[in-house]
């Protein structure tokens, strides 16, 4: 008789945003059903929910304000808040990739 597979908790960290913790309640069950989820694929899934929170965080900035924005100077300057947003897709794509690796 094999023993069952003991499922980790679906909870999301508690140090995740509001909007990250909805992006892991929209992935979790894929993640979930995998033959092996240990606190690496735990910490990967929270890395990869939290640059999603910060990329559309940053996102809605960016329609909000637009792509070039005033310095404090008064010259158009690029939007700090793309930055943050390519940033933050970097660190989905290396989150992701992980995810799939394990």
């Amino acid at each position: 008789m094999s023993k069952a597979k003991k499922s980790p908790t679906a909870a999301p960290p508690e140090h995740l945003d509001d909007q990250a913790r909805t992006k892991w309640a929209e992935v979790w069950p894929i993640v979930a059903q995998r033959e092996k989820i240990d606190q690496g694929t735990l910490d990967a899934l929270a890395g990869y929910c939290q640059a999603w929170s910060r990329w559309t965080a940053a996102e809605a900035k960016v329609n909000e304000l637009g792509a070039v924005v005033k310095s404090p100077a008064g010259f158009a300057v690029p939007n700090p808040y793309l930055a943050v947003a390519a940033a933050a897709q970097r660190q989905m794509r290396q989150w992701a990739t992980e995810l799939r690796r394990r």
